[in-house]
């Protein structure tokens, strides 16, 4: 991937997410998501892989294939994006949270 299309920050981020893929995997996603950021109009697949210039000496299909068979785990990835989301969602006391009622005493409560 050309480095020079991406800042340092910017990589950075990227590397949070290298645990959830295997090394060829998380080489193609750092071409896409630099793709991603240049790219514009549609983003589709071709037009991602077009925009990172990373179309020199491989085949659009290695980027095609990467969402078809690629193997990485979405949990993980879930995981990487959503952890430091949780700083922004406030904190619930465990003892009063709706969902610690029991499904019969809240479909009761509702009722009333």
């Amino acid at each position: 991937m050309p480095t020079s299309i991406l800042p340092a920050s910017f990589l950075i981020l990227l590397a949070a997410f290298r645990g959830s893929f295997h090394v060829p995997s998380f080489r193609n996603f750092q071409v896409l998501m630099a793709g991603w950021v240049h790219c514009l109009g549609r983003r589709t697949i071709t037009a991602v892989a077009l925009a990172a210039g990373a179309t020199n000496g491989r085949h659009i299909s290695v980027f095609h294939r990467f969402f078809a068979r690629a193997q990485w785990s979405l949990d993980a990835l879930g995981k990487v994006v959503f952890t430091p989301a949780l700083r922004w969602v406030p904190a619930v006391s465990h003892s009063s949270s709706w969902a610690t009622i029991p499904w019969p005493a809240r479909a009761a409560r509702a009722r009333a």
